[in-house]
């Protein structure tokens, strides 16, 4: 069901506000300089207002209903449209969310339209609304469509600085050794700062346009500056998330170059065994030679008759034996 919110500022700069809808004649009305409506979770009821009582065209709405998530900015002679996104990004499905919200407004009025998943955002907006209303609806409604863009804006701050945290925790992990926990990780931030940049850059495009377009009756002077605002804000939210971009390819880099270490390591143990394999090996290959000459049972060897020749046989390969481990040793194979 749809709930409203309607702020209207009379000919006293007084502030009113009001949640019936049936008010809006009155606040459209020779007594009042400035109307905003909030509308959550809009519906049929609500587009029938829309075009009652604000002369919203049919084909605008229409618009507005095929916008298939993109983000717009339109213009007709009486009024500016803009439909904008809160951008989510949901690790787990390692997909982004779009929450899409539509602002249509002139110097005279401003409407809002949102779902309850952006009910925070538009909440905040109201209480500023109430709480300061000579810093908002009071000057200009560019000054409410400002601060609806600024704190979906600012809404980004605390989530981009947990991904940087996350980064550094991430880029400790990776000095002390890889894994393949830290590899997923490490793409799962690749692929969220791509979802980041292609959900944001069409975002900037959409608020340069504003700017550029800002005019009557869409806009005054003063509010042309505070959109310039807006676009710089959302430039630097871009370069925020390329700093993590390039934070990503780094702590990548550290994974790559502690994985190539623990490879050169595994290599050079696995090295070390196969060295002293093959000293076994070489020791072994005289005495095997010996032991095979005279394993051969043939009673007419000359040198099986010499006395103690056993005893010889034996002080032979010693002395092989400890002559190559001597020679290993020189030469530093074990």
């Amino acid at each position: 069901m749809a709930e409203y919110f309607l702020y209207a500022v009379d000919n006293g700069n007084m502030l009113r506000k009001s949640e019936d809808v049936l008010n809006i004649p009155e606040f459209l009305g020779e007594g009042y300089s400035r109307v905003w409506l909030d509308i959550q979770e809009p519906d049929g009821q609500s587009m029938q207002i829309l075009t009652d009582h604000f002369g919203i065209h049919v084909a605008t709405l229409k618009e507005l209903n095929s916008s298939n998530g993109r983000p717009q900015l339109f213009f007709t002679e009486d009024y500016a449209c803009l439909v904008f996104q809160r951008i989510f990004y949901n690790f787990k499905t390692e997909s982004s969310e779009p929450r899409e919200f539509i602002i249509l407004f002139n110097t005279h009025w401003v409407i809002t339209l949102h779902k309850a998943h952006l009910g925070r955002t538009f909440r905040s907006v109201r209480m500023l609304v109430e709480e300061c209303p000579s810093e908002t609806i009071l000057k200009s409604t560019g000054y409410v469509v400002f601060q609806v863009l600024e704190l979906v804006l600012r809404d980004y701050a605390p989530v981009i600085d947990e991904w940087q945290e996350s980064l550094d925790t991430l880029e400790h992990s990776a000095l002390k050794g890889s894994g393949e926990v830290i590899m997923q990780q490490i793409l799962q931030f690749k692929k969220l700062v791509t979802h980041m940049r292609r959900s944001l850059s069409p975002q900037r495009e959409v608020l340069n346009r504003l700017f550029e377009r800002s005019r009557q009756p869409y806009a005054d002077a003063e509010t042309k500056a505070l959109f310039k605002i807006t676009v710089d804000d959302l430039i630097h939210l871009l370069h925020e998330v390329e700093s993590l971009s390039t934070h990503a390819g780094s702590v990548f880099e550290i994974y790559a170059t502690v994985l190539a270490l623990e490879t050169s390591e595994a290599s050079n143990k696995l090295n070390l065994v196969m060295q002293r394999l093959n000293v076994i090996t070489c020791i072994f290959l005289p005495l095997s030679f010996v032991v095979g000459v005279y394993g051969m049972n043939i009673p007419d060897m000359p040198e099986v008759h010499i006395p103690h020749f056993y005893v010889y046989l034996w002080l032979f390969m010693g002395t092989v034996t400890i002559g190559m481990l001597y020679m290993f040793k020189k030469l530093k194979w074990f």
